[in-house]
């Protein structure tokens, strides 16, 4: 048990992800939301189109969700429980309900562990599986469960959200692995048809970058 407790406070203190109430991550409230590089600036609100308003903080939501679906698979690492019971642990840790994005997320990249696994190894040169950093390893299985399982949001948008959390969590050399695989992986995917896909993008223009002006962004 207090493995458990050291383990969780380890995680969280690791990705120093602060989440003070539901509001802040249940909904799109961005009076509450602890805005990055990448968000919108709360100041220029009042003169952007309320269309453009909402998509943004969708997007902002939505890497929250990766962000903590990446800190639970990484507990889990560690704690090698049943990936709910890490999910509540987790839960009751930040105080909030779990978004269900996230828990997809989880639960997909948990129960697709070993063929994600092995997909990455067979994309792997002059490497070892296990040097790759876990952190790493968990960007990319989580870039890949969208890829093959979620079909409602592009490739693109998966490979230039992982690039985006490593930049927050890892270094510019593992952003360059990162994206090294990714699109290897991809262009993989994409030749042998297994991208099922609801939306129109299924191409990738120069690594990290969008494939076209009108390419979708989560």
């Amino acid at each position: 048990m207090l493995y458990c407790a050291i383990v969780l406070l380890f995680s969280l203190f690791f990705f120093n992800f602060k989440v003070r109430n539901l509001n802040e991550f249940g909904q799109f409230d961005l009076a509450h939301i602890q805005i990055d590089m990448n968000a919108i600036n709360l100041m220029d609100i009042n003169s952007m189109p309320k269309e453009s308003v909402l998509k943004d903080s969708e997007m902002l939501f939505r890497r929250r969700a990766r962000i903590l679906a990446l800190q639970v698979l990484f507990a889990n690492e560690f704690l090698n429980e049943p990936i709910e019971q890490v999910l509540h642990r987790i839960g009751e840790s930040l105080e909030t309900e779990i978004p269900d994005f996230t828990r997809q997320l989880v639960e997909t990249a948990t129960r697709h562990s070993c063929g994600l696994n092995l997909l990455i190894k067979s994309h792997l040169r002059n490497w070892d599986f296990e040097r790759i950093p876990l952190l790493d390893r968990l960007i990319i299985k989580i870039a890949l469960c969208e890829m093959l399982y979620f079909p409602d949001i592009p490739p693109q948008v998966s490979i230039n959200e992982a690039l985006e959390i490593s930049k927050q969590f890892s270094n510019e050399k593992s952003k360059r692995f990162i994206n090294g695989i990714l699109d290897s992986i991809f262009k993989e995917l994409l030749a042998a048809g297994k991208l099922k896909k609801t939306v129109a993008e299924t191409t990738r223009g120069t690594p990290g970058q969008s494939s076209s002006k009108n390419a979708l962004r989560e």
